[in-house]
């Protein structure tokens, strides 16, 4: 009796996770993308995208930094600019060349 009412609870409680999961998740996905210093980045049409973080790479290391970007909603034809230069790039390479940025953005798409 007490495994019957166990598999009971599990399944209706594994129903009831996976019924909310596209409520909890709200169509935001987390992409990736790699930018060269002063380079810009467009959003593209139909899409938010809310900048989660960004890093200073030299493919090997990751520094976290840019925490001024983090702020904003960025709509569709938004350009995102990036600086030339920034602290944190002392700390990988004295060849600034070298080095990238990686963010990690969060895109959702404008419900219309």
């Amino acid at each position: 009796m007490v495994i019957r009412s166990l598999l009971f609870w599990s399944v209706l409680f594994s129903f009831s996770l996976f019924s909310q999961t596209p409520h909890i998740a709200n169509d935001t996905i987390l992409i990736v993308k790699n930018v060269y210093f002063s380079s810009p980045l467009i959003v593209p049409a139909n899409k938010i995208w809310k900048i989660h973080r960004v890093f200073v790479s030299n493919n090997t290391f990751n520094v976290g930094c840019c925490s001024y970007l983090k702020n904003n909603a960025y709509h569709s034809g938004d350009t995102i600019r990036f600086p030339y230069y920034i602290p944190e790039m002392d700390l990988l390479e004295q060849d600034h060349s070298k080095l990238h940025i990686v963010v990690e953005i969060k895109e959702t798409d404008i419900k219309k």
